[in-house]
């Protein structure tokens, strides 16, 4: 009988076999230990537990911390809404490589873990992957939280609009209400003028010209008095409206400034990059070059 050929493919193919199955139980092997130290830890009397790690089980406090935090992050192997258990997603990866994972909740470790291959990333480039994750979904909430902040300022500015609007009606209707009584007035006096002028003055009557100048002047009074209201109302509504006349303006202006706030904080990040990866930054450049080129022709 004679011997087996082996040749490089099979070779490969079982180191590959190993080297998963290695992984595996490692990542199995860290959970199981974690939890036993969860379980260790309400067992040692208190005051105890950093000599027992040191002495019976050559651990250091943090090396044992984070052996509990692997096992009350990954023990469970829930199935996601992705229909993926932990082990899936998470079995083939080594202690160094979960660390960076534990401050991520799940549902933002399985899509990290859906868009990357975090098995062939080293730790430190997972690290730098959540560091980068979670810069972007607080810069994220920045720009919605402001975005919503303009929208409300927005909306304040169309509602102090239509108040000012509805105030400059109330106030023009006022004027004319005033114009229309002044009007009625005018009509009285001129009517008792004429009726006056109708009858017949007896001769021991003498007209007293000082009480007819008297009721006259109370006229007078009363019209500017009603006239000047009018005109003072109408001025401040004037000044409302002017304040809240030009809403879209004032969107532009909002969002202008969280443009620019962004712009800013777009230049930052693409400085740290060019840092790190020189080749990556000058892509993303020309792509954003190229995109406000786009824009800046569109807006023309």
């Amino acid at each position: 009988m004679s011997d087996i050929v082996r040749n490089i493919d099979t070779v490969t193919a079982e180191i590959i076999v190993i080297r998963d199955n290695a992984k595996k139980v490692f990542y199995d092997a860290v959970i199981k230990i974690g939890c036993r130290l969860l379980e260790a830890k309400d067992l040692v009397p208190h005051g105890e537990w950093t000599h027992y790690l040191q002495s019976v089980l050559g651990y250091t406090p943090s090396t044992a911390q984070n052996y509990m935090r692997i096992a009350s992050a990954f023990s469970g192997n829930e199935v996601g809404f992705d229909g993926k258990s932990q082990d899936e997603l998470f079995g083939e990866l080594g202690y160094a490589q979960l660390l960076p994972l534990l401050g991520l909740p799940d549902e933002e470790r399985r899509e990290l873990a859906a868009e990357n291959d975090l098995p062939s990333m080293s730790s430190r480039e997972i690290n730098k992957l959540v560091s980068d994750y979670k810069e972007a979904k607080a810069a994220l909430k920045d720009a919605d939280e402001r975005s919503a902040e303009a929208l409300e300022k927005m909306e304040e500015a169309e509602e102090a609009q239509k108040k000012a609007e509805e105030a400059e009606t109330n106030e023009r209707n006022a004027r004319l209400a005033a114009e229309e009584k002044i009007g009625a007035l005018e009509g009285q006096v001129q009517k008792l003028m004429e009726e006056a002028k109708t009858i017949p003055i007896q001769a021991e009557v003498v007209p007293d010209e000082k009480a007819l100048e008297a009721a006259r002047q109370a006229v007078r009074d009363e019209m500017q008095k009603t006239v000047r209201q009018a005109e003072e109302k109408a001025k401040a509504a004037e000044g409302k409206l002017a304040k809240a006349r030009n809403p879209l303006a004032m969107k532009v202006n909002l969002l202008f400034e969280d443009m620019q706030s962004m712009t800013s904080r777009l230049e930052n990040a693409l400085a740290a990059l060019a840092q790190e990866q020189p080749e990556t930054a000058e892509k993303f450049r020309t792509t954003i070059g190229q995109f406000m080129t786009l824009k800046g022709e569109s807006m023309q």
